[in-house]
């Protein structure tokens, strides 16, 4: 599974630009959405985090 254009990219961006960090979901939202995030937002960060990963660790192997 390759990571997507949009969220999946904008999430991996922000991740290898903050490595070495933790990032809040809190921060990712804001990061996607500014000021008007949706309600589902949070599920849709956890999604595009779990997405990510899962296509990282299908690199690694």
């Amino acid at each position: 599974m390759p990571i997507t254009p949009g969220r999946q990219e904008a999430v991996l961006g922000a991740l290898l630009l903050e490595s070495g960090r933790l990032l809040s979901s809190d921060h990712l939202i804001r990061l996607l959405w500014a000021e008007d995030p949706p309600e589902t937002a949070r599920t849709q960060v956890q999604i595009c985090v779990s997405r990510v990963r899962k296509a990282l660790r299908r690199r690694q192997c």
